[in-house]
């Protein structure tokens, strides 16, 4: 390894491209040992001496439908910080806002949800994403004001950028292994399955 890693923490936000850097590339790089979601902790078992401790859950970015995604990102972010310390990366991912409130949208009505676009945002400030959600600076502003070191990537580069994306990745966590795809790329985001979603979207 190139040198001393600290613990990392890939925090989202949602429809970031998490679970693919989960399950498509950051799960086969030898100098890491990825621990996905909270329910995992048991993966710490695996653990190679000089390995570096990645944590990936997007729900520490907030819990989305529980009417303060703002609020529960920095209630995470400060439990975090109080456990493991400032000393630590913290790697952010951000999506156009359009994008991101469709996408949860197609998210939601694949997994049954029938109500209209208006429930997940809304100029009204009514629906599960607030406008106040959608303005990235603060969030990234408290990142990087409260922890070592961050690295903040938007989807799009992660979708279509990834030999620029895998470069800046590599040497924020300083590691020697090149970090690329599973050669078994599998579509970690849903698609629309029944007629029902169909006519809903």
């Amino acid at each position: 390894m190139s040198g001393s890693n600290k613990n990392i923490f890939h925090i989202g936000l949602h429809k970031t491209g998490t679970s693919y850097l989960q399950t498509q590339v950051l799960n086969h790089v030898s100098e890491i040992q990825l621990i996905r979601g909270t329910r995992n902790i048991r993966s710490l078992k695996n653990y190679k001496e000089g390995q570096t401790v990645l944590f990936s859950d997007e729900s520490f970015s907030g819990d989305l439908f529980g009417g303060s995604y703002l609020e529960d990102f920095y209630k995470n972010m400060e439990i975090i910080k109080k456990i493991f310390g400032q000393d630590i990366k913290i790697i952010f991912g951000i999506r156009k806002p359009s994008e991101l409130s469709q996408s949860i949208y197609k998210q939601y009505v694949h997994e049954g949800g029938t109500e209209t676009f208006d429930f997940i945002f809304n100029l009204n400030d009514t629906g599960v994403i607030k406008l106040k959600d959608l303005f990235y600076k603060e969030r990234i502003e408290y990142l990087e004001n409260n922890f070592a070191d961050v690295f903040i990537y938007e989807q799009q580069s992660l979708q279509n950028q990834f030999v620029e994306f895998s470069a800046a990745l590599k040497n924020f966590l300083n590691i020697d292994s090149e970090i690329t795809e599973s050669e078994s790329k599998t579509k970690s985001n849903v698609g629309i399955r029944t007629n029902l979603q169909f006519k809903t979207l």
